[in-house]
């Protein structure tokens, strides 16, 4: 009898053992990423599918890979070029800890490279990271359309607060698209509960000598100067401070002063064709700043003029 007894209680203990340890994984996938930040850094061309990220194919054969170009590096899905068909593919993130997070927010970029209104981008709360299991829930988010900046990154926020009690949640980022007509479309920047560099959020901006000073990197960052006129580049790389004609509406120099007049000391500002142009401009802007007053602009930190300055500008603020 004691032989039985101490048989079952072994069975028992090894049981309970087993138990604990597939408990102690289901927990840990539970409590999912407290912090988390993708830039989308690997070799152009390859798969997006990296660091916890899945992609998953709903229809057809396309696929989410990395794309490297001014603007940076970051994950792309397009069907420019692909088979004939139409096409469905998700990119998903690793689960997120809703519940132990101390900041419930997720900060992260779009960007459009060609545009055609029969392709879409739309971003979902999941509860879980295969598609046909989730219960997923459509966020309404600023998605860059062809009447919006080309290139240019716009800032998304999603507020995970309501989605405490889930536990843990995952985003998916769903394109839709055809052989024929198609976007491009672009993610990056992707943050979690995570630390925020100087420059990388309008209420921490660069200034102008940070610009001036700094390593061209393709970085996209917040900058923020004093407006003191255009660029031209002849008959030699010069300012204009004043008399704007239609030849001057194609960018703004930021000074670190308000009287500043030596352009060396300054940034061009590239304002490409599309909103931030037709409002900014020195011309004939609809909402144009006054000459001498600051203004923040949020664009990728790259060579203009052949010097340091901010292109793709999407985003500002007076």
């Amino acid at each position: 009898m004691k032989t039985k007894l101490f048989a079952l209680g072994l069975c028992a203990v090894v049981a309970f053992a087993s138990c604990s340890k597939d408990d102690d994984k289901e927990q840990a996938k539970l409590k999912g990423a407290l912090t988390l930040s993708e830039s989308f850094t690997a070799k152009q061309g390859t798969s997006a599918e990296k660091n916890g990220w899945t992609i998953q194919k709903v229809t057809g054969d396309l696929n989410w890979t990395i794309n490297l170009s001014e603007q940076g590096t970051y994950a792309q899905a397009t069907a420019y070029k692909a088979t004939a068909g139409s096409y469905e593919t998700w990119l998903v993130s690793p689960a997120l800890n809703v519940r132990d997070a101390k900041e419930k927010k997720v900060n992260f970029d779009l960007m459009y490279t060609y545009f055609n209104a029969s392709s879409t981008l739309e971003v979902y709360v999941m509860t879980d990271s295969i598609v046909t299991k989730s219960t997923s829930t459509k966020v309404d988010l600023k998605i860059p359309v062809g009447t919006d900046t080309r290139y240019g990154w716009y800032n998304q926020t999603i507020d995970l607060t309501p989605y405490v009690d889930k536990g843990y949640v995952y985003i998916g980022f769903k394109y839709t698209g055809t052989d024929v007509a198609n976007s491009t479309y672009c993610v990056d920047n992707f943050k979690y509960n995570a630390t925020y560099k100087k420059g990388e959020l309008v209420t921490t901006p660069l200034d102008v000598t940070e610009i001036t000073s700094g390593v061209i990197d393709s970085s996209l960052v917040w900058v923020k100067g004093y407006v003191v006129g255009v660029a031209v580049s002849s008959p030699s790389y010069a300012l204009v401070t004043s008399g704007f004609t239609s030849a001057h509406g194609t960018n703004i120099v930021l000074a670190p002063t308000a009287n500043e007049t030596d352009i060396n000391k300054c940034i061009p500002v590239a304002l490409p064709t599309g909103p931030v142009r037709t409002e900014i401009n020195l011309f004939n802007g609809t909402a144009v700043p006054a000459v001498g007053s600051q203004i923040s602009v949020r664009g990728t930190f790259v060579k203009y003029f052949s010097k340091p300055g901010i292109k793709n500008v999407a985003e500002y603020k007076k």
